[in-house]
């Protein structure tokens, strides 16, 4: 949201575009925010652009959240995004929200209660679905100082949490995974703002995550061999590999 400016010059591009064209092509575009930022105003003008879908990070409820996910000044950030996610709930903006819950050793005891008041405050309005995600050491600088939930204990924790996220709302309130990351994709790129090509929106500064370069012509140079790692699980048919090639060779 702090080059907003430049996703909308690139979203009113492409609705242009589109109009233009006497076969329109289908577009539609998802934000990845901390929704700080993400006002019902906000909101509104990135919908008009053909940005129908925002993901949503929440770390627990306010004192958990809150050590985390800090201002520049130190200062906590979820009142506002509450707020923000109320005024989405309140309006009539044509979006999906996928409200992505992080679990560590530390807030499991609160997210019983916590899931239950997301549900009871969102739950009821289609429009917002939850996702519960087991933070994991993805490689960053502060992994070893990162508690995380065993690998054999998650499964079995995110189902029972589930139950409570769905106690009684549809099932669509909740928001499976796929089982291939979008990164195992051989048509999935990520393009930097200096043209530089990857695969994954995680790993972004580890140089195996660049394969190419986007020209100013707007043709692509793309690496095989560098694209190879993250597509060679459909030829190996290694599941891990396809849910998460990043994790798989690094």
């Amino acid at each position: 949201m702090l080059g907003r400016e430049i996703v909308e010059d690139i979203s009113e591009h492409i609705v242009r575009v589109r109009a233009e064209r006497p076969n329109p092509f289908h577009y539609v575009a998802d934000m990845t925010t901390n929704g700080y930022l993400l006002d019902i105003a906000k909101v509104e003008r990135l919908a008009s652009l053909g940005i129908h879908h925002f993901q949503i990070s929440l770390d627990g409820p306010e004192a958990l959240h809150d050590r985390t996910r800090l201002r520049a000044d130190r200062k906590g950030t979820f009142q506002k995004i509450w707020c923000n996610l109320l005024a989405i709930r309140d309006g009539i903006a044509p979006v999906d929200v996928l409200l992505r819950v992080h679990l560590t050793p530390d807030n499991l005891p609160l997210m019983p209660e916590f899931l239950a008041q997301v549900r009871v405050t969102f739950l009821a309005d289609p429009r917002f679905k939850v996702l519960l995600k087991a933070v994991e050491h993805l490689g960053g600088p502060n992994d070893p100082t990162m508690e995380t939930i065993p690998t054999r204990s998650q499964a079995g924790i995110i189902r029972e949490l589930e139950k409570i996220v769905l106690d009684g709302v549809d099932s669509g309130a909740l928001f499976s995974a796929p089982e291939i990351c979008y990164a195992a994709r051989p048509n999935s790129l990520v393009i930097r703002a200096d043209g530089r090509v990857g695969k994954c929106t995680v790993a972004l500064s580890d140089t195996r995550n660049t394969i190419g370069q986007l020209l100013s012509d707007g043709s692509l140079q793309i690496d095989n061999a560098l694209l190879g790692p993250w597509v060679h699980g459909w030829a190996s048919g290694d599941l891990a590999a396809l849910a998460c090639p990043y994790t798989s060779f690094s």
